[in-house]
């Protein structure tokens, strides 16, 4: 662990480039599944029910119960007695891919073809180059996502159609364009635009932490959650305030991003390397200070 990440006392999400990866950080430790957050930091966690072959089995995330349902979709089944445990957006997502596997009907959504060009600047990217390559090459023909072990990575992986993903749901979405929904914040009434939403239950705890300051699920949205996740993400919310946490929000100046534009346009590359060096200069500090507003 990065001397920098030692004592957050506030889960931090954070994106490992080096071992392209991601998990969330909290008391020295990596956490890469919500349940084992969940449990540590509010002693909570969700459960799903399902059967297969007639034998229930309970798993604690989603993506469990999306890994097993691929892998033993003829089988599978959502009891009538556990759809409580699910949103009815999670329920009808969970039974449509079920029918798409069992009357095959798959195939790739987004095909891909790999034609790289390598260039001397992308040496440092040279691990993952070489990675992408050996994914797409061993698995350009797969059509159902296949969980795969990385040894450049050490981290597992699901693979489809030459390419891979952390995140089981976005493999998913290479042969079935449909995804979760979940909405938050924006006035209290029904409104089709000012509002947030999110496609996975993690983008939502994330939003959490980004932007607690905001964060709420009005009466009418609670429609996109089930009882457990709702009740799940009020003693999060708790806990937050218990804390008396803030996060750190960023203020986008529309007047930098004309003045990129205009450099850029104009040919000016001198004033254009300082404005981008400013504005790197704005990026560490400004993620310095999110990072310590996960240390109280």
């Amino acid at each position: 662990m990065k001397r920098k990440f030692k004592n957050i006392t506030i889960p931090y999400f954070y994106f490992d480039d080096k071992n392209n990866t991601t998990y969330f950080i909290y008391q020295d430790n990596k956490y890469y599944k919500l349940n084992d957050l969940f449990k540590s930091f509010i002693d909570e966690e969700l459960t799903y029910h399902i059967e297969i072959n007639k034998k229930i089995k309970e798993v604690h995330n989603l993506e469990d119960v999306a890994e097993l349902l691929i892998n033993n979709y003829k089988k599978f089944k959502i009891p009538t007695k556990y759809h409580n445990e699910y949103s009815a957006n999670e329920l009808a997502y969970f039974q449509k891919l079920q029918k798409k596997l069992m009357n095959e009907d798959i195939k790739l959504e987004r095909e891909l073809s790999y034609n790289y060009q390598f260039r001397l600047r992308d040496l440092k990217q040279l691990k993952y180059i070489k990675f992408t390559k050996k994914i797409y090459t061993d698995y350009k023909d797969i059509i159902i996502p296949k969980k795969i072990y990385s040894k450049e990575y050490k981290n597992y992986y699901y693979a489809v159609g030459g390419r891979c993903y952390q995140d089981i749901f976005y493999a998913l979405e290479d042969i079935y364009l449909n995804s979760f929904y979940y909405q938050f914040n924006g006035p209290n009434r029904e409104n089709l635009y000012n509002h947030s939403h999110a496609h996975s239950f993690e983008e939502v705890i994330r939003d959490i932490f980004n932007n607690f300051n905001e964060f709420k699920i009005n009466k009418f949205q609670e429609e996109h959650y089930s009882k457990q996740e709702l009740d799940l993400i009020n003693k999060l919310c708790s806990k937050l305030k218990q804390l008396k946490y803030k996060s750190i929000n960023r203020k986008y100046d529309k007047s930098e991003y004309e003045e990129y534009c205009y450099l850029k346009d104009n040919k000016k590359y001198i004033r254009l390397f300082i404005h981008n060096l400013k504005g790197s200069i704005k990026d560490i500090k400004f993620h310095k200070e999110v990072l310590k507003s996960h240390k109280i």
